[in-house]
Order: structure tokens, then C-alpha cells, then sequence
């Protein structure tokens, strides 16, 4: 089985920040921030509505 995380709950700001080479120390705290955010919101979600599930061959 492989889960995909559904679309839209990753944020666009998160994946810049997180790809941003030598990032300042505020950018680390704001992704950090970005983060936390995150995970909160994937906790209070059923896993039906935060990951698609498909079949691996």
C-alpha cells in the first residue's frame, strides 16, 4: 500500500521554505510555525481525509 498525503495539506509556503537553501532565522521559525501547524491539523483529521491509499504492485 502506498499513502499519498491528499493535496492542498501541505501548504505552497511550507514547500518553498523547507526547499530554501540557507534559509535566516526567521524563515526557520516561521517553518517551523508552518510545521507545527501541519501536524496539529493532520492529528485533528480522520486519515480517510489527510491520505489517498492505493495498491502497489
Amino acid at each position: 500500500m502506498k499513502l499519498t498525503i491528499r493535496e492542498g495539506i501541505v501548504r505552497e509556503e511550507f514547500i518553498l521554505l523547507s526547499r530554501k537553501p540557507d534559509r535566516t532565522e526567521a524563515e526557520n521559525e516561521r517553518l517551523a510555525a508552518l510545521k507545527t501547524d501541519m501536524a496539529n491539523h493532520l492529528l485533528a483529521l480522520p486519515s480517510e481525509q489527510a491520505y489517498d491509499v492505493s495498491q502497489v504492485a
